[in-house]
């Protein structure tokens, strides 16, 4: 296994350690078997736009999403081997000492990180790509700090809330095995 995550990067984007950028799609291996994304909360932390769902706009989460799902799905079906994208929606998380924030868990645009979690789920129903729903995890405004770590902000799952993510991606790869 090998992990091509960058911290602090987004989905959207045209930096170079953007998701979505040529260089970071081509880093894979063309003869992985499973790819997991788990992405969009630095899209949330940043105030991101969603944008239209089929929008192809890199500075906009779905334009961003939609430009990623596309180049993998090229990339591999022109390896001519069989891989099987994962995608998992963004989690619960709260930011309260940005200013920018109206509160903890709506951005300076005005959406959730389950607003982006719902864009993901959205277009993975569309391409037909796997979706681990984050919403069932536990976690929310009341328990938060038993799953993640306060280290200025809630985003980053503790011990505790690792294992609770990793126990629902474990239950949706078992779901699809016969496929990987």
């Amino acid at each position: 296994m090998t992990s091509f995550g960058i911290g602090g990067t987004t989905i959207s984007g045209t930096s170079t350690t953007a998701f979505n950028n040529d260089a970071r799609v081509n880093a894979l291996s063309s003869t992985a078997k499973l790819i997991l994304c788990l992405g969009g909360t630095n899209d949330w932390a940043q105030s991101i736009a969603l944008g239209l769902e089929t929008s192809t706009t890199l500075t906009e989460f779905y334009g961003g999403l939609n430009v990623l799902i596309e180049k993998l799905l090229i990339k591999y079906n022109t390896a001519g081997i069989l891989t099987q994208f994962v995608f998992i929606g963004t989690t619960y998380g709260e930011l309260i000492t940005l200013g920018s924030f109206p509160n903890g868990y709506t951005n300076g645009v005005g959406l959730t990180t389950k607003d982006y979690a719902d864009a993901i789920r959205k277009r993975c129903l569309f391409y037909g790509i796997p979706y681990v729903d984050s919403s069932n995890l536990g976690w929310n405004n009341i328990n938060i700090r038993d799953y993640i770590t306060d280290d200025g902000g809630l985003l980053h799952p503790n011990e505790f809330g690792g294992k609770r993510l990793a126990s629902i991606v474990v239950g949706k790869l078992k779901a699809i095995e016969p496929l990987i």
